[in-house]
């Protein structure tokens, strides 16, 4: 057995990558073989994420040099280089929004996909959290949309005699989640933000299809969910009652 583990985390700061990551630990996803080669890209991507995060964060003089030969005429002198270190600062910062607002509209699905199970959006993630609290400027805001998803939900889960007394939410800067008690409990992620307006939830698609048979439903990337069901605005979470009470009482199920 290693010495040092190869995951960690803490239950008073759970970020979304650790919840993806304890999800392949439930007994629906464990599968041994998967979680020990899983395990070894961990510790190497653990080790990539932290030197990317960090460059990102603080470009070094040779990342800096690199970003910029091609459309620099001038000799890259210490000067140079100060005054091109907050630009870059900037780029990467939009460069990595951009990343995750392509990520949310249904024509990026498939691309997304692929982006979100990457080291790149694993550091993506983390890096846009830590710059956001540095900066100050890109704040989790609660939207009126989401409190009333929320009111609904609670309202419909109440009407067929559920017991909502550990019902939460959680905002983050992707999606509103709707949870039984702690994060691993959730059932339903919405995301609000844009035109193509969707939730994701964790049933098997073809139930999703059964129980939704008046909305586009696809398979949702991996870690977001496993069915995403688009609407067109908040209220048609109404129309969307048997599905909100199946993925309630799959998650009470799996307690």
């Amino acid at each position: 057995m290693d010495e040092k583990p190869f995951f960690t985390f803490s239950m008073d700061n759970l970020s979304n990558l650790d919840i993806e990551t304890i999800e392949t630990f439930t007994k629906e996803n464990f599968e041994a073989e998967e979680i020990v080669k899983y395990a070894e890209e961990l510790i190497y991507m653990t080790n990539l994420n932290s030197t990317i995060k960090e460059l990102f964060k603080n470009p070094s003089d040779d990342f800096l040099r690199f970003l910029i030969k091609d459309f620099s005429s001038t000799r890259i002198t210490n000067n140079v280089l100060e005054r091109f270190r907050p630009i870059v600062k900037k780029a990467i910062n939009r460069t990595l929004l951009e990343i995750i607002s392509d990520g949310l509209t249904p024509k990026e699905t498939k691309i997304t996909e692929k982006i979100e199970t990457s080291l790149v959006a694993a550091a993506s993630a983390e890096i846009m959290e830590d710059i956001s609290k540095e900066d100050k400027t890109d704040r989790v805001f609660t939207t009126e949309d989401e409190l009333t998803a929320f009111n609904i939900v609670k309202e419909i889960l109440t009407e067929n005699q559920r017991d909502i007394s550990d019902l939460k939410y959680k905002d983050t800067i992707s999606y509103f989640c709707i949870m039984n008690r702690v994060i691993t409990k959730w059932f339903i992620r919405l995301f609000l933000d844009g035109d193509a307006k969707s939730l994701v939830v964790r049933l098997d698609l073809e139930a999703t299809k059964q129980l939704c048979p008046n909305f586009v439903v696809e398979q949702a990337p991996k870690s977001q969910g496993v069915s995403r069901i688009f609407i067109d605005n908040v209220n048609d979470l109404k129309d969307l009652e048997p599905l909100i009470i199946s993925c309630y009482d799959q998650i009470l199920a799996n307690v």
